[in-house]
């Protein structure tokens, strides 16, 4: 059959698969799958205009460029992510991501900073809106613990070691 709705429910999904395997892929080291298989999840997303699953996998592609060294092209990936990105987690998600690729570029830590406090903004005001990221979840999903890890990670290269405990204790608790 060739029902309109049936086709955006299967390139959904199969966004999501490619999603699952760039994480696992993420998780093995195999950088350039882990790219490849991203982008694909960004291509699907695209041609089912669904805004979480665009979010999310640029949100993935500048974990990858962070993770192998590159975080300059990581808030590349953030910046695109962030049009558009549904409210909640999904944002939240994205600028802890930038906070962590300009606590790995040095400099000013205000960056940092400033990026969490959009993060824990976006956290707060998070409705449950985005299916992807608040109702499915799982590896989509960005909850107060994650949250919390990363910006303890981020506060702790840019040297706020107190700031760093704090937060790490959130993730923790």
């Amino acid at each position: 059959t060739r029902r309109p709705a049936q086709t955006k429910d299967l390139y959904l999904a199969a966004g999501q698969l490619c999603g699952l395997m760039a994480v696992a892929s993420f998780d093995l080291a195999v950088w350039d799958a882990a790219s490849e298989q991203a982008r694909a999840a960004h291509v699907y997303a695209e041609l089912v205009d669904h805004a979480g699953l665009r979010a999310w996998s640029r949100g993935t592609q500048a974990l990858i460029a962070y993770w192998t060294g590159r975080p300059r092209q990581a808030l590349v990936h953030v910046e695109a992510g962030l049009d558009g990105v549904p409210a909640g987690g999904a944002e939240a998600r994205l600028r802890s991501i930038e906070a962590r690729a300009w606590a790995y570029l040095g400099g000013d830590p205000r960056r940092v900073t400033d990026a969490l406090g959009g993060a824990d903004t976006a956290l707060a005001g998070s409705e449950g809106h985005d299916d992807l990221h608040d109702e499915i979840g799982g590896e989509f999903g960005w909850g107060p613990s994650r949250h919390a890890a990363c910006a303890s990670t981020a506060l702790l290269a840019v040297g706020d070691a107190a700031g760093a405990v704090a937060r790490a204790r959130q993730a923790l608790t």
